[in-house]
């Protein structure tokens, strides 16, 4: 709902955010599962997660987010009060200017990743002129002031100065941190564009020598926006780089804007990245199939008339992209998942600014997700082959998978028949000895 990236819990370790050099130390940079680890441990015991559970982990995250914010809030005030940055009608945060709760949004923002009393001059700094993060936060603030304002004229006095009170800033931050995901999207919409625009082949994919030639991209104030910078190892480990021809890799767009080199730097607990536009494909899909899977002569006309950012009205799917796509159904015996991985390979293709292209992952002995990079080299492993290789498979040996797909299923239902009579077998036991335990206490007690 509110689109965070949680720190810890996506497809690519917190560590990898970004750079190290990126981040100053703070002892605020602490991941969300490290957080809840023990807490979630001692209230399931080893027992996995529920829908209820889940659910419940959800709020807990939304909680800490908020607390954390709230909390910023107040020290934004004490650091702003101890620079002597807020006037005396306004030291006891009663009645706040609007310039002045845009002054505390944007130490609030600060303050989420630098320690005060460490770095008091970079804070004098930066609030003389904020960073762009610090900007876009200030923007949304003054946009949420203003609906505020609307919403309450018949009960404010026209003739007084419009002001806030240090609950009002509070809450103020709050709503900002819940709608910071979809304001901040405009940015990964400009470099959308832009990337699209040095697309010589209009399919997703930009030259890497072409990315590395491009200037900085700034604001009106000069502040950078965004730089093509990221080396190429980086690339290849976020899923973002093509090599199909090792002599010309190529950035995949839709998977270079999802990576975590493109979040706002926000809090320790969360972070705002590039929207998956790919969801919204994905969720009219559902909502119009309302199932899982769905057949080709289904799927066909609703893709064909679904429109995205990229797209100014909808496009007919080619005759090629219908013929992979009756290929999976084969394969899935007259129907296609629309939760597997050839189907999100088959979007990609359809939709290759929103839809990013699916990278096998596996995890190593130690419980780490490995990239697709970790498989190269390795024989024998579908990692190595290319998005071509991976749907002609499904095409020309559509048959052969469903016979080995029937025996593969008849082996599975006898090895779980066989499991369950031994569960059976295991339960009958148990229950054989708990009653006869209860007889032997009911004869001692009445004894």
């Amino acid at each position: 709902e509110y689109h965070y990236s949680i720190r810890g819990l996506g497809p690519i370790p917190a560590t990898d955010e970004r750079n190290a050099s990126d981040y100053p130390t703070s002892s605020r940079q602490t991941s969300v599962p490290e957080m809840l680890e023990s807490l979630l441990e001692s209230r399931l015991g080893g027992r996995g997660f529920a829908l209820r559970d889940a659910a419940l982990l959800a709020a807990m995250m939304h909680k800490l987010v908020m607390d954390l914010s709230e909390k910023l809030v107040h020290e934004a005030f004490f650091a702003l009060d101890y620079m002597g940055m807020l006037t005396e009608s306004e030291a006891d945060l009663s009645n706040l200017s609007v310039p002045t709760v845009i002054k505390v949004i944007w130490a609030w923002e600060w303050l989420h990743w630098h320690d005060f009393d460490e770095d008091r001059g970079l804070f004098v700094d930066h609030l003389t002129i904020p960073t762009h993060v610090m900007d876009e936060f200030g923007k949304l603030a003054m946009t949420l002031m203003e609906t505020k304002f609307f919403r309450e004229r018949h009960r404010r006095n026209p003739f007084r100065a419009r002001t806030l009170s240090i609950a009002e800033t509070v809450q103020l931050a709050l709503e900002a941190t819940e709608a910071m995901g979809m304001w901040q999207d405009h940015d990964c919409k400009a470099m959308k564009r832009y990337l699209r625009h040095l697309d010589p082949e209009d399919d997703g994919r930009v030259p890497l020598n072409l990315v590395y030639d491009q200037p900085v991209a700034k604001d009106a104030h000069g502040e950078q926006i965004f730089r093509f910078s990221e080396s190429q190892d980086y690339l290849r480990s976020v899923g973002a780089l093509d090599e199909y021809m090792p002599s010309e890799p190529q950035v995949l767009v839709s998977n270079y804007l999802l990576g975590p080199a493109n979040c706002y730097r926000s809090t320790a607990l969360h972070t705002f990245c590039c929207l998956n536009e790919c969801d919204a494909v994905l969720g009219e899909v559902e909502r119009i199939v309302g199932g899982p899977s769905a057949a080709p002569h289904v799927l066909v006309p609703l893709l064909g008339n679904i429109t995205s950012s990229s797209m100014d009205e909808a496009h007919s799917l080619s005759q090629v992209l219908v013929q992979k796509l009756s290929a999976i159904s084969v394969q899935n015996g007259g129907s296609v998942p629309l939760h597997g991985r050839l189907f999100a390979q088959w979007l990609h293709f359809a939709f290759p600014y929103e839809c990013p292209y699916p990278h096998v992952t596996q995890k190593d002995l130690a419980g780490n997700t490995l990239m697709t990079s970790y498989f190269r080299g390795h024989s024998n492993s579908s990692a190595n082959w290319t998005d071509e290789e991976i749907l002609l498979f499904a095409e020309e040996n559509a048959q052969l998978n469903i016979t080995l797909r029937a025996i593969v299923c008849i082996a599975f239902m006898l090895l779980a028949v066989v499991a369950m009579y031994n569960q059976i077998r295991v339960a009958l036991r148990r229950a054989r000895s708990v009653q006869k335990d209860m007889r032997v206490f009911d004869i001692e007690k009445c004894s």
